[in-house]
């Protein structure tokens, strides 16, 4: 995704809004181009990461290795 552009493309109406938790420079300069674009929210990588989706994650993991093991001979 190119920075430059999505902050032009805000800052100049024609796109309404973006949410990027990915950056081309991480960790994001405070002085880049993103700096003060409106209607942008930034995350950090895992603002994704719920108890809720740590819990799923887990039971899936769990649910993986009880079949891993019960096809052990």
């Amino acid at each position: 995704m190119d920075e430059a552009a999505l902050a032009g493309a805000l800052r100049e109406g024609h796109l309404a809004g973006a949410a990027l938790d990915v950056f081309e420079a991480e960790p994001l300069p405070a002085d880049g181009v993103l700096a003060g674009a409106p209607n942008l929210v930034l995350t950090p990588h895992i603002g994704g990461v719920t108890r809720e989706a740590n819990a799923r994650v887990s039971m899936m993991i769990a649910e993986q290795v009880r079949q891993t093991l019960e096809a052990m001979p």
